[in-house]
């Protein structure tokens, strides 16, 4: 296993314009592709994707005068919602069974097995990650029961998304994300939370059709989406659930799907 600091003394030398991202071979596992390196607000964030490789950290570098400027007129990218560094010390779920075990129990074992999501573990708070599709943020499920069951860590702006497809269902948490990117044409997004945020909107017109999947206990809030998503999205649906997508298996998923036109819905 390497140390920050020999992970930090290779990874200062590979070039990243502020504001952006870039992904590379992994100089430490030799994973192709798989190195991600984000350099944003002053902050070098780098990990493996490769779930055999633990390379990850941050690193604070300096920022140019532009950006400076930038921010302090408020023009920079809008703040992250919550201020939570990510941690600095995480691990691959595969070394600890509770982790898997997890990961397993909520459907989302083979998204991370198939490289469709980035999970890490961090044992220090005892949680596993999903961090967002930039790599810029990451929420945190807890293991041991400890409040808040979820935690944000970084920049969770905008939409957590998991699988590949033309079909988006809008789900709550990241972990019911990973199990509708088992059904083959579909994919998971979630808000972390119930609202729509106009970063959100603005990702989900990318879709030919959007579903909304909340609780059942939720449907006045599910409703309230399909309302604000009328008019932006292609075409949205509301999908009531009599129980939590995480504990259907892929048949009762696309079951559940299927039958979609019995709820309502709404074509631009």
């Amino acid at each position: 296993m390497f140390t920050y600091f020999e992970q930090y003394s290779l990874i200062k030398d590979i070039k990243v314009r502020e504001n952006t991202s870039k992904s590379c071979d992994c100089p430490f596992c030799g994973g192709k592709g798989k190195l991600s390196i984000t350099n944003r607000d002053g902050s070098l964030l780098w990990n493996c994707y490769r779930a055999s490789c633990s390379v990850r950290g941050v690193h604070g570098v300096a920022r140019s005068t532009t950006s400076i400027q930038n921010k302090l007129m408020d023009k920079s990218i809008i703040a992250p919602d919550n201020t939570l560094p990510l941690p600095a010390i995480v691990s691959s779920p595969d070394h600890h069974p509770r982790a898997i075990d997890y990961l397993k129990s909520v459907h989302s074992l083979d998204a991370y097995e198939d490289n469709r999501v980035h999970i890490k573990y961090t044992p220090a708070e005892d949680r596993v990650l999903f961090f967002m599709n930039n790599d810029s943020g990451a929420v945190g499920r807890s293991l041991s029961g400890k409040l808040p069951k979820w935690k944000s860590y970084g920049d969770t702006t905008g939409l957590f998304t998991c699988g590949t497809g033309d079909i988006a269902v809008v789900v709550e948490d990241a972990a019911s994300a990973c199990a509708i990117s088992n059904l083959e044409g579909y994919v998971g997004a979630a808000l972390l939370g119930t609202n729509v945020s106009p970063k959100q909107k603005q990702q989900l017109k990318h879709y030919s059709k959007v579903i909304i999947s909340l609780d059942k206990d939720a449907s006045s809030k599910a409703i309230k989406l399909l309302s604000k998503l009328t008019g932006h999205v292609k075409s949205v649906t509301v999908v009531l659930l009599e129980e939590d997508l995480k504990n259907l298996d892929t048949q009762q998923m696309e079951e559940l799907y299927d039958e979609s036109k019995r709820y309502c819905s709404h074509r631009l």
